[in-house]
């Protein structure tokens, strides 16, 4: 078999999926299942199974997600000492990274469940939510966290939705919108912004005072004279 110029061009700046999950300490399996579903970076497909990923874009979402990965590295050590120590044969791998102890999917009723229950703990441990008024805390749900994301992320971008959405794999920005909410703070900051540029220009372009003036005068009684002359006689 030949190898092209061209070859090696893509090796050289291309990833394959095998690279990807050993990069990310995963299976073949999820890195193939990742890289075929996300909008996180370049992903070309030169075949029905055969993927090649943009090295430069890979390595941009890799550095953005890296506090991401760690907590995944970290669930996956708990998950290998579980299978090890408590289930070893009797653990059902089915290649989720949220799920019941024995790896079996968790339904959406016991997510929610648990998901309030590290809520109870949370509070009773003296832990705030700052984002949630306290009224409304038994209305949050797991899918809640995508919403926070969503406008934690706006927040911090300043608005910028098209870097929002990159970050939370919305193809869409309508989805960004949908998901995130304006805190009654946000609009308290726009109004003193607004308050505080108007208080700005007008010290920029102040306007003289009737005492300033008269002041002026008194001190270049000449200027009357000047003033004088430039106005219209009348006939």
């Amino acid at each position: 078999m030949e190898i092209t110029n061209n070859d090696c061009n893509v090796a050289q700046h291309t990833y394959t999926v095998e690279q990807i999950a050993k990069i990310l300490s995963v299976s073949v399996r999820k890195a193939h299942y990742l890289c075929d579903e996300t909008d996180g970076f370049i992903v070309k497909r030169l075949g029905k199974r055969c993927l090649r990923i943009n090295k430069e874009s890979f390595d941009n979402w890799f550095k953005l997600n890296n506090l991401m990965l760690e907590k995944l590295d970290r669930l996956k050590a708990m998950q290998e000492d579980m299978i090890e120590n408590i289930f070893g044969d009797g653990y059902q791998d089915n290649q989720l990274i949220i799920c019941q102890p024995n790896g079996r999917p968790l339904l959406p009723e016991q997510l929610n469940r648990k998901f309030k229950d590290v809520i109870i703990e949370m509070r009773e441990d003296g832990h705030t939510f700052a984002s949630v008024p306290e009224n409304l805390l038994d209305e949050v749900v797991f899918h809640s966290v995508r919403t926070a994301s969503a406008t934690k992320k706006m927040q911090v971008s300043n608005g910028n939705i098209k870097a929002v959405m990159t970050a939370g794999g919305w193809a869409e920005p309508d989805m960004v919108i949908r998901y995130s909410k304006a805190y009654e703070q946000d609009q308290v900051d726009i109004v003193n912004q607004m308050e505080d540029d108007y208080r700005k220009s007008e010290k920029t372009n102040p306007s003289l005072d009737t005492e300033k003036l008269l002041r002026i005068i008194q001190d270049n009684p000449e200027l009357i004279g000047t003033i004088l002359s430039t106005l219209p006689v009348a006939k």
